[in-house]
C-alpha cells in the first residue's frame, strides 16, 4: 500500500449566483436574493499523472500498473473544500461539487476509477492523505461514527457526505447537513481518473449549495478551467 499526502492547496472563495428553485433560471438583475459568498473555500481541482516511478515502492502495485500502462494512462485528481461556520444563518443544507472528466481525440471518456472519501455518517473527517490499495484502489480512513438516534432495537445514522457516480465521467461529492452534523469544517478529496494511453485530461468543476431559512434557496458557482493534466509516462 503506498500513501501520499495530500499538499494543502491555494483556496479561493466562491461567489455562488441565486437560482430560482423552480424554474432553474438566474435571477433578473437587481432581483431576488443576493449571491451565496463568504461559505464555501475551494483549492484545485490539482492533478498528478500516476507512473510507474509513483508506484514502485509497493510491487504488486507496480506490477499492475506496468501491465495496465499498456492500454490506459491514470491520474490522481484532488481538490480540498472548506465550509465556514460563519454567519451561521442561512445554514448550508447541501452543497455539491459536479466533476466533469473530458479528453482530447477521438477517446473514449475518462472516467472516476476510485474515489475518497466514499462515504462519512454523522463524523467529521479531517484527512490528509490518501491511501493506494489494489489496482489503484483509494482506501478510505477509518472515521468515528455518531449516532443520529437511538432506540431498544436499533442505531440509525445519516449520510452526510458521499461520494456519487463512480466509474463514470461525471463523478460527484455530496455534502448533506444532518440533525447532528453541520455543514462546516475542511475536506480533502481525491479519485484516481483512468483514461486511455497517452491521452491527457480536463477536469471542470461545478459547484451548488442550497440554504434553508424560512426558504430554500438554492446557488451555484461554475469554475472557470478545465484543469489540464498531461500523462508522463
Amino acid at each position: 500500500m503506498i500513501e501520499l499526502v495530500v499538499p494543502e492547496l491555494p483556496q479561493q472563495e466562491l461567489t455562488l449566483d441565486s437560482i430560482d428553485p423552480v424554474r432553474g433560471d438566474a435571477h433578473p438583475a437587481g432581483g431576488g436574493p443576493p449571491p451565496l459568498a463568504g461559505r464555501i473555500f475551494l483549492g484545485g481541482p490539482h492533478g498528478r499523472p500516476l507512473t510507474r516511478e509513483f508506484v514502485a515502492a509497493d510491487p504488486d502495485l507496480a506490477a499492475y500498473v506496468e501491465r495496465e500502462l499498456e492500454y490506459h494512462s491514470y491520474y490522481l485528481v484532488y481538490l480540498n473544500v472548506s465550509f465556514a461556520a460563519e454567519p451561521a444563518a442561512p445554514r448550508l443544507a447541501t452543497a455539491t461539487l459536479d466533476l466533469k472528466l473530458s479528453t482530447t481525440g477521438n477517446t473514449s471518456e475518462p472516467v472516476a476509477l476510485s474515489m475518497t472519501p466514499r462515504q462519512i455518517t454523522d463524523s467529521v473527517q479531517v484527512q490528509r492523505s490518501v491511501r493506494f490499495g489494489p489496482k489503484l484502489a483509494l482506501m478510505d480512513v477509518e472515521a468515528t461514527l455518531g449516532e443520529v438516534s437511538k432506540s431498544t432495537t436499533r442505531d440509525e445514522r445519516e449520510v452526510f457526505l458521499q461520494a456519487l457516480r463512480q466509474l463514470r465521467s461525471d463523478p460527484t461529492w455530496e455534502f448533506r447537513r444532518t440533525k447532528t452534523m453541520d455543514i462546516s469544517g475542511a475536506f480533502d478529496l481525491a479519485m484516481v481518473v483512468r483514461t486511455e494511453r497517452d491521452a491527457a485530461i480536463g477536469v471542470t468543476c461545478t459547484v451548488t449549495a442550497s440554504t434553508k431559512g424560512n426558504l430554500l434557496r438554492w446557488y451555484r458557482q461554475e469554475l472557470a478551467g478545465p484543469l489540464q493534466v498531461g500523462t508522463v509516462l
